[in-house]
């Protein structure tokens, strides 16, 4: 009897809570904004993505990639935020680094990080609707596959999409050449399958500039066999091999190497850190 009771609270609870968080996004929405709060600081969020701004508060969403974040970045680091979305990472690196430069190709999704950047009123971030890739000139982003623009899965790699619009696009280098933005520090690249393209393009300039770079691989969208996968993987490790340190998302020391012999990052999501300075706290846990 005890038993059925706690079963039936613990339901009654749950609903609760399904209830609170629908009329919460519910307000938040009608309101058209949501009060978000990151360490000690607060910032006015769109409304429209309260649940997604709820689930970063309460360290829901990606906590690793924050962690990461407070690693590379210094006061005095030129960010770039590649695949910036609504602007999580963008608002957090504001806080942490002198300048950043957040690049979204998907029309939408810009839209929301320039209200996101706009209405904190933060003078060290600089916006660009543009795709970072391979090649300077117009190129096709498209949504994936019974998705929409704005959902974060946005990507070159759906160019031939029915609802695809055309971008501009730039070479990380050209961005410097022509004063578009300054040589980074830290460079997070999270563009949904694009990296496959990129970074191999990207092997000069990384060697001159050797900026760190945060990393999200998306193999499984790479369509081929399994060997194609393979190919695209190592390809990408090969551009890192000079760099002297490498770190999982757990911040653990791995190899380039380990990525291309690691199963995971071919079947499922996977993102590494590659520095050109080890990690404090890598350095403190082998003290």
């Amino acid at each position: 009897m005890i038993l059925i009771v706690q079963g039936c609270l613990q339901m009654l609870n749950t609903f609760y809570q399904r209830v609170r968080k629908r009329i919460l996004r519910s307000h938040y929405r009608s309101a058209g904004s949501y009060p978000l709060q990151i360490e000690g600081r607060h910032f006015d969020c769109d409304g429209e993505h309260a649940r997604f701004w709820h689930r970063l508060e309460f360290g829901i969403w990606e906590p690793q990639t924050f962690r990461i974040l407070s690693e590379l970045l210094t006061p005095e680091s030129c960010y770039w935020d590649v695949g910036a979305w609504i602007g999580p990472t963008v608002l957090y690196a504001s806080m942490h680094c002198q300048q950043v430069f957040a690049f979204e190709p998907d029309p939408v999704a810009y839209q929301f990080l320039q209200q996101n950047v706009t209405r904190n009123h933060l003078a060290n971030v600089t916006l660009m609707p543009d795709a970072v890739a391979a090649e300077t000139g117009t190129l096709k982003i498209g949504p994936r596959k019974d998705r929409a623009f704005g959902n974060s899965n946005s990507s070159l790699l759906w160019s031939d999409s029915p609802e695809s619009v055309p971008v501009k696009a730039w070479t990380p280098q050209d961005l410097i050449l022509n004063r578009l933005a300054k040589i980074p520090d830290v460079i997070k690249i999270d563009i949904e399958g694009g990296e496959f393209g990129l970074v191999p393009e990207m092997q000069s300039f990384l060697q001159v500039h050797r900026p760190a770079v945060y990393l999200s691989l998306h193999a499984p969208w790479i369509e081929g066999t399994d060997r194609d996968r393979q190919a695209a993987i190592e390809k990408v490790s090969e551009v890192f091999s000079n760099y002297p340190y490498c770190y999982d998302e757990s911040l653990q020391l791995c190899s380039p190497r380990d990525i291309a012999a690691n199963k995971q990052t071919q079947t499922g999501f996977t993102a590494y850190v590659f520095s050109p300075r080890p990690l404090f706290q890598s350095r403190k846990r082998s003290a």
